[in-house]
């Protein structure tokens, strides 16, 4: 049977005492759309944080494409192609929409800050990319 592409085995998290999340266990095969419903407080939120690094599991285990999750960053989890948005958006309010998405793209630019104000053909060929 195929590696799944995410899976959580006896996933908890306790803050300060208080168990957010006990023994969750979950499976997601590759290509599969799947959803995580329930009320207010469940832990919805809880296990995405779990899973994108935004916090670290207290118990339990998430794996990637086969790979442990626990005690990588969240920026390297992102690098990896999970990441999270938040409800509380910032943007920039002098860029357009597009401009705004294009910041996420480009986390660790292949060039440097002269290159960038030079409008070096590399940097040029990378913005064409994003667009």
């Amino acid at each position: 049977m195929a590696e799944p592409l995410l899976r959580a085995e006896h996933l908890g998290i306790c803050f300060r005492g208080l168990r957010a999340l006990d023994d969750v266990n979950f499976s997601i095969p590759q290509g599969a759309v799947m959803g995580l419903i329930g009320p207010n407080g469940a832990g919805k939120t809880t296990v995405f944080n779990a899973i994108t690094g935004v916090v670290q599991p207290t118990a339990g285990e998430v794996y990637f494409q086969g790979q442990r999750l626990n005690g990588i960053r969240a920026d390297k989890i992102a690098h990896m192609g999970i990441a999270r948005t938040f409800q509380n958006i910032r943007i920039y309010p002098k860029m357009t929409a597009a401009e705004n998405v294009a910041i996420g793209l480009d986390s660790y630019p292949s060039y440097n800050a002269l290159s960038a104000m030079l409008r070096l053909p590399h940097v040029v060929k990378r913005d064409r990319e994003i667009k």
